[in-house]
Parts: structure tokens; sequence; C-alpha cells
């Protein structure tokens, strides 16, 4: 089982205005995870969870 070092929402920093949490590994991985769906959902419309 994986081993936190930090509890995700626990750093200290509070959520932005409308609630969203901002966490190290979207620093660490929006770029490679744009990369790979970002040709794909340019050509799409709507909401995606």
């Amino acid at each position: 089982m994986a081993e936190f070092v930090v509890e995700f929402g626990k750093s200290g920093t509070p959520p932005a205005p409308d609630g969203r949490l901002d966490g190290p590994a979207f620093h660490r991985n929006h770029e490679a995870i744009w990369s790979a769906i970002g040709g794909f959902l340019g050509q799409q419309s709507g909401d995606v969870l």
C-alpha cells in the first residue's frame, strides 16, 4: 500500500474561493496528461470530470 507523506488538503493552504484544492501531483503531472489527451479534448465540448 502506498504511504502518503502529506494528507491531501492538509498542507495548510486554504482552498480557493470556488472550493478547489491545489496539490503537488497536479504540478508534477498536468503537462504529461494534457499532452496525452489534449488533442482529443480540444475537439470536444462540455464538462470533464
